[in-house]
């Protein structure tokens, strides 16, 4: 007679407080990226040789990603590992945000905050994991913490 074992993780049905801290200081940073450059347009503009239209257009373009990271990374969360999802997508925010710094052109630039955007929306999906992760008894107070 053989068994077969299901190879699963261990639970982790067990965050702590400085964890859902932690959580929650991780998804408002990653989310916040998306805002960050519309008080400075003029200046970018300006850096940039580009004009103040092209320039805004560049500035909603991180919105525009978060809602595609929404609708087609967060779902990933349950059927892919959280912890390497998650990793690659801030890994890749950081580096969409060193590439907007320096870019040169405003294309370059807007194409760097759509994919900042995109990654952006690994604060969605650290919420689920604080629900999924969390004590029963402490689920609702993790999830609406971060």
């Amino acid at each position: 007679m053989t068994s077969t074992r299901l190879h699963t993780a261990p639970s982790v049905d067990s965050l702590r407080g400085r964890e859902v801290l932690f959580l929650a200081v991780a998804a408002g940073l990653a989310t916040s990226t998306s805002y960050l450059v519309q008080p400075e347009l003029r200046g970018i503009a300006a850096d940039l040789d580009a004009s103040l239209a092209a320039t805004s257009a560049a500035a909603g373009l991180p919105i525009l990603g978060y809602m595609f990271g929404l609708a087609l990374l967060v779902p990933l969360v349950d059927h892919l590992p959280a912890r390497r999802l998650i990793s690659a997508q801030l890994g890749v925010l950081a580096l969409s945000l060193g590439l907007a710094a320096i870019a040169t052109h405003i294309y370059v630039f807007g194409a760097a905050l759509l994919a900042s955007g995109v990654c952006a929306s690994a604060g969605a999906q650290l919420s689920t994991m604080a629900g999924k992760h969390a004590p029963p008894e402490k689920r609702g107070r993790a999830l609406g913490a971060v």
